[in-house]
């Protein structure tokens, strides 16, 4: 039911349901870096802010000059 109400919201934003279940036909990254561990275990935190921001969205301190962009799909 979960599922279907998922497609339901895909639909209703004009999105490509198919997506659902063909993850390929999302759109790929260009970059793609893979991280290998020393040892095994399971990632604790991911610092989403920070990813973010190293992607170009905000700022790393108070006092740095923002860089506004419009971006349209």
């Amino acid at each position: 039911m979960a599922l279907h109400k998922f497609k339901e919201f895909i639909i209703a934003q004009g999105g490509n349901v198919d997506v659902v279940s063909n993850p390929k036909a999302l759109p790929q990254a260009k970059i793609e870096t893979k991280v290998i561990c020393s040892e095994e275990g399971y990632i604790q935190k991911i610092d989403a802010g920070y990813c973010a921001m190293r992607l170009g969205a905000g700022r790393e301190y108070k006092g740095q000059e923002m860089i506004y962009l419009l971006v349209s799909c």
